[in-house]
């Protein structure tokens, strides 16, 4: 059986309370704020797109489009509750053979580019 739970917190300190919705296993599946007189969807997330929120309210949004690529992305809430702003993003970025050995290319996004990043600069990102 499917369950679904929600909470109802100000995740920015502006003073308006987001709807985040849950499901069974704690994962968000959806964020509501709230302008203008009506509900504003921030962010929905299906099985493969992952989204938990940090104590500061940030939302870290975890995606992949198969073995060789993944997104990491972290979002505040601006303007009001009315739309998210990127603060990060990084991920792998498929692979790069040399001879029979493929590695993972890593990246970072710096003002809307990839940009090529070590492994390690990746995992000090996590």
């Amino acid at each position: 059986m499917y369950s679904c739970g929600y909470a109802v917190k100000d995740l920015n300190g502006d003073g308006v309370e987001e709807l985040v919705l849950l499901n069974n296993e704690y994962h968000v599946i959806a964020v509501f704020s709230y302008a203008d007189g009506k509900p504003i969807l921030l962010g929905n997330y299906k099985s493969r797109d992952r989204c938990w929120i940090d104590g500061e309210g940030l939302l870290h949004e975890n995606g992949s489009s198969g073995a060789d690529f993944s997104t990491n992305a972290i979002y505040k809430i601006v303007d009001g509750g009315r739309e998210l702003e990127l603060i990060a993003e990084f991920g792998t970025n498929g692979h790069e053979w040399v001879g029979d050995v493929a590695y993972t290319k890593y990246y970072k996004s710096v003002d809307g580019e990839k940009v090529d990043i070590s492994e390690e600069e990746w995992s000090d990102l996590h």
